[in-house]
């Protein structure tokens, strides 16, 4: 299942030191304006410090914001090259991925289809592409909401959770983290009053 939670979240790419603050001056920019609407200040800062990596996302958003290549902000000519292969083979799994939710198992069976997507949605993030990333999340969610019976549902909020806290956008983590922590064990959603919700997608955009 996704997001590797007994081991924890994943932790970001590692980072030169001191390169993302020397982009930044070299750019004449201030911490907002590399933000720009998609960060904080504070998490460039955190960044910036040494206290926090940023994602791969996060990552190409700096470099688009300075106007510096990636490589300008890995620490190695071995990790320069470990990024590109990382990439390569996720574009496969994503290939396959793709592939494999056209047909089969996957075709025919809700919660199979459901959690082909949530990996591709997890490869879409980890390739930088958020939006595509939202689309299969949300999309898996969808599909589980009509099941019945789906403790998947529970893992799908959480997973998309975790990938949300990674992009800073911590308001969007806690409405799935919420979300998930009121689901039962039978993967059904009780509202306050203990009454089943017939559509938690609405809910998050109330």
């Amino acid at each position: 299942m996704l997001g590797n939670r007994s081991g924890g979240r994943r932790k970001g790419v590692v980072v030169r030191e001191g390169s993302v603050a020397q982009a930044r001056r070299e750019a004449g920019l201030t911490l907002a304006e590399v933000a720009g609407r998609e960060l904080s200040r504070t998490a460039i800062h955190l960044i910036e410090k040494g206290l926090s990596r940023p994602s791969m996302e996060t990552l190409k958003l700096i470099a688009h914001q300075t106007g510096k290549p990636m490589t300008f902000f890995l620490q190695s000519p071995e990790e320069r090259s470990g990024i590109v292969a990382d990439f390569k083979d996720l574009q496969k799994a994503k290939s396959y991925l793709a592939k494999a939710l056209a047909a089969g198992q996957a075709k025919t069976e809700p919660a199979a289809q459901a959690e082909v997507r949530m990996l591709i949605g997890q490869a879409e993030e980890w390739l930088g592409n958020a939006a595509r990333a939202n689309e299969q999340f949300e999309a898996a969610i969808r599909i589980l909401e009509r099941l019945s019976k789906s403790p998947l549902l529970r893992d799908a909020h959480m997973a998309y959770a975790e990938v949300l806290e990674a992009r800073q956008d911590i308001q969007g983590a806690a409405q799935h983290w919420k979300l998930a922590a009121r689901l039962g064990s039978d993967g059904a959603i009780s509202g306050e009053g203990g009454e089943l919700s017939t559509n938690t997608t609405q809910s998050l955009t109330a």
